[in-house]
């Protein structure tokens, strides 16, 4: 089951909770901003060595420890940045929704609309 709520990210990126991200194969990390650069270096060298090229609804989870703490990422493939359409976000959620449910009781997903000029 999935319910929505509002948290304060800041909080949230202080602990040690999953993270799921969303990635273009061309563009690297969606919200990049908000993860700490030490982790998004570790996540695209461990993204690379996993084979993950970031197509759409492609997910990858991974335990990147910041901080003396493990957290893990779910990686979830948005396609080429020129493709991103509704239906490709509606196929990576979904993929996100299957991969998270197996994996984690909780889950931020950090994601932007504006960011990814898809009309609302």
């Amino acid at each position: 089951m999935i319910y929505p709520s509002v948290v304060n990210l800041a909080d949230w990126l202080a602990g040690d909770k999953p993270l799921a991200v969303f990635t273009f194969e061309d563009g690297g990390l969606l919200e990049a901003s908000l993860i700490p650069a030490a982790a998004r270096k570790e996540l695209a060298r461990r993204a690379h060595g996993e084979g993950f090229k970031s197509h759409v609804g492609e997910c990858l989870s991974v335990f990147i420890s910041e901080d003396g703490r493990e957290r893990r990422y779910l990686l979830v493939g948005l396609g080429k940045k020129k493709d991103l359409s509704e239906e490709a976000l509606r196929r990576a959620c979904g993929s996100l929704f299957q991969s998270a449910k197996r994996r984690c009781a909780e889950l931020a997903v950090t994601f932007s609309i504006s960011t990814c000029n898809i009309p609302v």
